[in-house]
């Protein structure tokens, strides 16, 4: 039911800086010959942008995508752009990490819709300062489909963040699952993000044990929450 298979990606094509670029088909044939550079400066962009950008189409015409890129400073921020008629062109992105540009460092960030609204997105993403030696796990939501996105909450102070996801159900609750890299941790809000509980041991080992839990994925269906993550 929607317009396409999207992808987006990051590749080094100037010699010098990495940019993030999307690539669509809508056709059988799979032909993606509608690429498109999704830099802040557009065709001229050569600021630094970093791996793993994130794509969510949630109707026929809307498609949303996430991505870091450094324009200030030394660290990479949280960039949001969004396209309105199924890719063909994305609106200008803008900056959706709230702090002082290029000043904390963005470890992780992930995406998700609302199962049943899709004006409702929401995004969580974490970041370090350095100065004070603390991360900090954020949340921010939209209702009106990434026009507009409330203020940040900071929803746990992690000891590290090395994978993030972010899932939401139909009852207006909201799934956070990180990994530490030794454990698996999730933090939950029963009210659409309004307010969040503390954060738990998810994979139910002993904290800080010399073993992996990483990659946590999540996924919801109804009152369903699935999580899988590596472990050895």
């Amino acid at each position: 039911g929607l317009s396409g298979i999207f992808v987006l990606y990051r590749e080094l094509r100037n010699g010098s800086s990495y940019e993030t670029f999307g690539n669509r088909t809508s056709t059988a044939a799979f032909d993606f010959t509608d690429e498109k550079k999704l830099g802040l400066y557009g065709d001229v962009d050569n600021r630094i942008q970093y791996g793993a950008p994130l794509i969510l189409a949630t109707t026929a015409t809307d498609v949303h995508l996430l991505y870091r890129m450094i324009t200030q400073g030394a660290f990479p921020d949280v960039y949001y752009a969004r396209s309105i008629n199924g890719g063909d062109t994305y609106q200008t992105p803008f900056r959706l990490s709230q702090h002082a540009p290029g000043t904390q460092d963005i470890l992780q960030i992930a995406l998700t819709a609302h199962p049943t609204d899709p004006l409702r997105l929401y995004m969580a993403y974490a970041r370090q300062d350095y100065a004070l030696g603390q991360i900090q796990l954020v949340f921010r939501k939209s209702v009106d489909g990434g026009t507009n996105w409330s203020t940040e909450q900071v929803i746990d102070t992690p000891q590290s963040v090395q994978f993030l996801r972010i899932s939401a159900n139909p009852n207006d609750d909201t799934f956070v699952v990180y990994s530490l890299g030794t454990d698996v941790r999730m933090v939950i809000s029963h009210n659409d993000g309004a307010t969040w509980g503390a954060s738990f041991d998810f994979d139910q080992q002993n904290t800080g044990q010399t073993v992996i839990n990483d990659q946590p994925v999540i996924c919801s269906s109804g009152n369903l929450t699935v999580v899988a993550w590596r472990s050895n």
